[in-house]
This record gives C-alpha cells, structure tokens and sequence, in this order.
C-alpha cells in the first residue's frame, strides 16, 4: 500500500498556484516535490507523468559483540550486491531487489540473502541470532539517474528517483535543488538529469 499523501497542488496556467491542505491553502514561490515512490502520485494531477516504480530492498541489523570482527567501513560485495556498514555499535547490510509494488512486509526467506552474506564476510562481527529485519521501497527510474531540478512548470522542481543510492545522493542532490531555488547555477551539469533530458 502506498503512502497517502494529504494535500495537492493546484495548477495555475505554467505554475503551481499552491498546495490545498487540511488548513487551508499554502503558497510559495518555488515548490520541490521530494516524495520517493509517492512522486508520481502527486504529479499526475499536474500533467507531468515520470516512470519512478519502488523496488523493495531489505535490510538486517545485529549488534556488534566484536568490533574488531566488524566492517570499520562501508563495503560491498559485489557477487551478492549486498552493502555492509558500521553504524556505531551495531552492523547494517542491505540488498536483494524485489518487484512487490508498495508491499513492505519482510519476507525472512528473502532477506536471508542478505543476512547469509553478512555472515559470510565477518561471521563473528556479532549475535546473528538476535539480527532484526526490515524493508523498503527504492525509488527507481529506468536507466538509474534521478530526476533533478525544472519540470514544464517554472516554478516546481523534482528531486526524486535516486533508487539505491538515496542516501549517498541525498546531500549533493539537496544542494543542487538548494542552489536552483536560491537562483543560483548548480556546481555540475545537470544535462541527462532534468525531466525534459536536457
């Protein structure tokens, strides 16, 4: 089930007119819609229609008996695509891609991949019986870059579909949606990012 977003934009001629919520009506200058797999949802209304679909990934975290058994970086493996990281006292590891739709429930079966590759690397970082699992949903778009900055509206920007890679973009994406609403021009080129591919 998706998330059910409660509020919408109106639409002027070339512009969003404002957002209609439960208090009433919201207006700004600028508008960034930054809503993951939701984004389509919200845009569709508006006539602007992007390919964002969730992929369901999983996680497993365990607490770290042994730090000197633990990863003291990030690393991944790349045979299994599973992506391992120390978060304090504790170990993450993510990966596997699923076509669920919104479905978030954990299926231990599958995130077992990702536990048994975590054991495979460092089988003593800590208490693999007492791992605790999660999931969730990676905004992907079909070749992989995000969509970021100007839409045919002037005054909507998108930041949206960076797929697995959410967390490491989000602090160059922020930045360049950042400058494009203070006006500024963004450190890189976003040729082949933006939504009309320019």
């Amino acid at each position: 089930m998706r998330i059910q977003v409660g509020w919408n934009f109106r639409k002027g001629h070339d512009a969003v007119a404002g957002i209609m919520t439960s208090h009433g009506k919201l207006t700004a200058d600028r508008y960034v819609v930054a809503l993951a797999n939701d984004a389509p949802f919200l845009l569709r209304p508006l006539g602007i229609d992007i390919p964002i679909y969730p992929v369901k990934g999983y996680a497993i975290t365990i607490e770290s008996a042994r730090s000197d058994r633990s990863p003291r970086s990030s690393v991944i493996d790349e045979h299994s695509k599973v992506m391992v990281t120390r978060l304090g006292d504790r170990v993450r590891a993510a990966g596997t891609a699923e076509i669920a739709g919104y479905d978030r429930a954990v299926t231990i079966r599958k995130a077992k991949t990702v536990l048994d590759t975590l054991r495979a690397l460092f089988p003593q970082a800590g208490d693999y019986a007492q791992a605790s699992y999660w999931a969730g949903l990676r905004p992907m778009t079909p070749d992989g870059p995000p969509y970021l900055g100007e839409t045919p509206l002037r005054n909507l920007l998108l930041n949206v579909g960076q797929g697995s890679n959410g967390w490491t973009q989000a602090c160059g994406c922020g930045r360049i949606i950042a400058d494009l609403v203070s006006e500024r021009q963004p450190d890189i080129d976003l040729n082949g990012l933006t939504l009309d591919g320019r």
